[in-house]
């Protein structure tokens, strides 16, 4: 489980691979408005009906729910950054 000072740390960390994003728009595909992005919550789910440990959600905003090539594009730098169990969900 994340403390709240891990998860802001997260958060600024997502916020900055958002950055790096946008200057890479054009490889990314999906449904994006690159002039808002920004990560608006990180999450800790636990699963009721198994053992499986917590998994770690980052929601980033402004982006279409569908938009799974910049979903997978954010996961992939922040496990570069050493962030290796974090999902990234969208929403506009």
């Amino acid at each position: 489980m994340l403390t709240r000072y891990e998860a802001v740390r997260l958060q600024d960390m997502v916020n900055s691979v958002l950055a790096e994003a946008y200057e890479a728009r054009d490889q990314i595909k999906g449904p994006v408005n690159w002039a808002d992005l920004k990560c608006v919550d990180i999450e800790s789910r636990v699963s009721l009906l198994s053992d499986a440990p917590a998994a770690i959600f980052a929601l980033v905003e402004e982006a279409s729910p569908s938009a799974d090539e910049f979903c997978q594009w954010v996961a992939s730098r922040l496990q570069e950054r050493g962030y290796p169990d974090v999902y990234v969900e969208s929403e506009w």
